[in-house]
């Protein structure tokens, strides 16, 4: 009968680094499905508080565009406050209503359009709400690849 001592580390070896894989691959979209959903939530409760007014009624002098910055990240996970870029237009019917891609194809970075426009909305205005950050995967002064890049948006 051959010698088997060591068959358990060779065979370990053999599957230990595809399993160790697999295992990271899980963990990191974990972390993406995650970072989407709690930008999703901070999205849709920011979309409420524009909606009901209570956002209107709680201005205190400081710029609209980082209160609804600060109000969205106490719901963000895992990306910086700083990394959020976050687009709200208004328009007064849909057809009309146009929205800045948070992603430049052609310069594989962030759009220099996004994140400038922060239009508060009246009564019956169609509004857009845009917000994008950098996937926790990739630096967070850029984001290089459109599949890193995660955007979510209601209007």
């Amino acid at each position: 009968m051959p010698d088997a001592r060591g068959s358990a580390a060779v065979e370990f070896a053999m599957l230990g680094l595809p399993f160790f894989a697999i295992l990271g691959v899980v963990f990191q979209a974990g972390l993406h499905i995650l970072t989407q959903q709690s930008l999703d939530d901070a999205v849709d409760r920011a979309a409420r508080t524009l909606f009901t007014g209570e956002f209107q009624t709680g201005a205190d002098g400081t710029p609209a565009a980082d209160r609804m910055r600060s109000q969205m990240c106490r719901s963000l996970w895992f990306v910086g406050c700083s990394d959020l870029k976050l687009d709200v237009t208004s328009s007064a019917t849909f057809a009309s209503a146009t929205q800045a891609q948070p992603y430049d194809d052609k310069a594989k970075n962030w759009n220099t359009a996004f994140g400038k426009t922060f239009t508060c909305p009246t009564g019956d205005a169609v509004v857009s709400i845009t917000a994008a950050v950098p996937a926790p995967s990739t630096s967070r002064s850029s984001c290089r690849r459109a599949k890193r890049c995660r955007a979510a948006g209601s209007s």
